[in-house]
């Protein structure tokens, strides 16, 4: 996957999200049946291509058994760069 550009916090977001997937061993088919939206789209929110909403984020720390604040964690320091 590219990194993403352009929303530093997205991209944070994004990045987290992608992260959490590869150590739960989640594939993107598992997590868009889970949240009953395509592949395509959860592609685009893990490239930082479109903001994940709130509810989205809540399935997808249920769904990774991850507390939701290591989702949406952003070095602020890193973002102002």
């Amino acid at each position: 996957m590219n990194q993403p550009t352009g929303h530093p916090r997205r991209s944070a977001v994004a990045a987290n999200v992608r992260a959490e997937l590869a150590r739960r061993q989640v594939t993107v088919a598992e997590l868009a049946t889970r949240l009953q939206v395509g592949r395509s789209s959860i592609f685009r929110r893990l490239n930082g291509d479109l903001p994940w909403t709130v509810d989205e984020l809540w399935s997808v720390a249920d769904t990774l058994e991850v507390p939701i604040a290591r989702l949406i964690e952003v070095d602020d320091n890193a973002v102002a760069s």
